[in-house]
């Protein structure tokens, strides 16, 4: 292979890669922009986990019913029997919510289900005390548009989407869960819950109380924020 040809691939491996990484970012920020929109249409950034070892029928239903407190759902497909994207996409078009769907137990992928091409990685640590390893890893990854986490791992930057699990409206049974209100001090875009919603007597009225308490405290968080930077 002459020196000329071998200098040519390169450049276009090179460009290729560069490309890669544009469209890689273009999609980010669609995301966020898509994500961002949803949480100031609907007051809510509350992410629905959906129930374990639950129907697909009863996943719906729970989501139907709750779906205008929530921006996303959050599902694994191994704890869903008769799990189908086809019916969990057309669910989250109705209800104009995004998709968290379970790759693995590191990586979730945040799906738009209008634009089924509009996908980034979520990584996720369930110890919060590796906090500093899952920062390392999505700073090394151009793909990854945010974590899910026990506590913000990088409160403020723009480039992503803090999702913050383990939510409580109230901490004083359990110290290991965090009040919405906490979780938006410390940093959080978003929370995520789960039995909270789906083991209340009162599904609607259970999610509508974490939306009103969250979308209040994102707000104070961001006047505090904007306070501070006079």
């Amino acid at each position: 292979m002459s020196i000329n040809m071998l200098s040519f691939k390169i450049t276009m491996a090179l460009s290729l890669l560069g490309t890669g990484l544009q469209t890689a970012d273009v999609t980010k920020k669609k995301l966020i922009t898509t994500l961002q929109t949803i949480i100031q249409q609907k007051h809510s950034p509350v992410i629905l986990t959906a129930p374990p070892q639950a129907t697909l029928t009863k996943v719906i239903e729970l989501t139907q019913t709750v779906g205008d407190s929530i921006c996303a759902l959050r599902v694994n497909p191994e704890e869903i029997y008769g799990y189908s994207d086809e019916k969990i996409y057309k669910i989250a078009r109705s209800l104009n919510i995004l998709l968290l769907r379970r790759d693995n137990d590191f990586v979730y992928t945040l799906i738009d289900p209008e634009e089924n091409n509009v996908i980034a990685k979520i990584r996720i640590s369930k110890n919060a005390n590796k906090t500093k390893e899952l920062k390392a890893n999505i700073d090394q990854n151009n793909d990854t548009l945010g974590y899910l986490a026990p506590k913000p791992i990088a409160p403020g930057r723009k480039d992503l989407i803090n999702m913050i699990f383990g939510i409580s409206l109230d901490q004083s049974f359990n110290t290991k869960y965090t009040t919405p209100e906490s979780a938006f001090e410390d940093g959080a875009n978003c929370i995520v819950v789960g039995s909270g919603i789906y083991n209340a007597k009162d599904h609607k009225h259970a999610a509508k109380t974490y939306q009103d308490r969250a979308w209040k405290a994102l707000q104070k968080a961001k006047n505090s924020s904007l306070g501070c930077s006079n």
